[in-house]
């Protein structure tokens, strides 16, 4: 017997929900694989430790971890402070926002490791605040372009003087070379020191970055006697 209902066509307007379903699914799709992409990118690890609540600098992640970009001026404390008040909807609506949010902040922390009086800082998350894509890759552009700017004052600084030959570097862009590779390592020991500096350390190497914001060349470079012993005694001397 011939079924007629088989043959019936689809109407147009179901045809047309169908395929703005399949193109959102194929936009989430991609912009959860560009996230993870630069998540990795920014050394995001959603298991890094972080400074306590109530203190601070709370909410920042610890050590172990010029654009223009448009963000909103600070607001927040802790770390609750920084973390968007999301519902269920919301979470169906812009199911990538917690990394997103996630990856910024780690990129923020990072940024005020190397660059604390970066302008930047100024216009960071906020009570609510679910940074866009464009904010993400804004934000990775000023990393980018701060970890040059001290590669190149470390490079062309007292460093290049006193420890050039412990690399075989021959001019203070090799140098530079050198310390933008460590600081950029994603498998580097971070740390913070007193006064403000963070060590960046490469094991492999005995290659030791230590990044100053209050020094006129920002920070230095050398293979230190000891290695990871000598770290270890900084770290803890702090």
């Amino acid at each position: 017997m011939h079924n007629a209902s088989a043959e019936r066509p689809i109407p147009l307007a179901t045809k047309r929900a169908r395929l703005r379903a399949d193109i959102a699914t194929h936009r989430l799709l991609m912009a959860a694989m560009w996230l993870r992409l630069l998540t990795e990118k920014a050394n995001f690890d959603p298991g890094q430790p972080r400074v306590p609540a109530g203190d601070p600098a709370g909410g920042q992640w610890t050590g172990g971890a010029g654009g223009g970009a448009r963000f909103q001026r600070i607001a927040g404390g802790n770390e609750e402070d920084t973390k968007p008040n999301r519902s269920i909807i919301d979470e169906f609506a812009d199911p990538t926002a917690e990394a997103r949010t996630e990856a910024f902040n780690n990129m923020v922390a990072q940024l005020r490791q190397i660059e604390p009086n970066n302008p930047q800082l100024t216009y960071v998350t906020g009570p609510d605040y679910t940074p866009s894509f464009q904010a993400l890759q804004d934000m990775q552009a000023e990393l980018d372009a701060a970890r040059n700017r001290v590669a190149y004052q470390i490079g062309q600084g007292h460093a290049f003087d006193e420890h050039a030959d412990e690399f075989g570097a021959s001019t203070s862009a090799d140098l530079s070379s050198i310390v933008r590779s460590v600081i950029n390592d994603p498998s580097a020991e971070v740390g913070s020191l007193s006064n403000g500096r963070t060590l960046f350390y490469d094991r492999a190497s005995n290659t030791l970055v230590i990044v100053d914001p209050n020094s006129e060349d920002s920070g230095s470079i050398y293979k230190p006697r000891g290695g990871q012993s000598y770290v270890n005694r900084l770290l803890k001397g702090k």
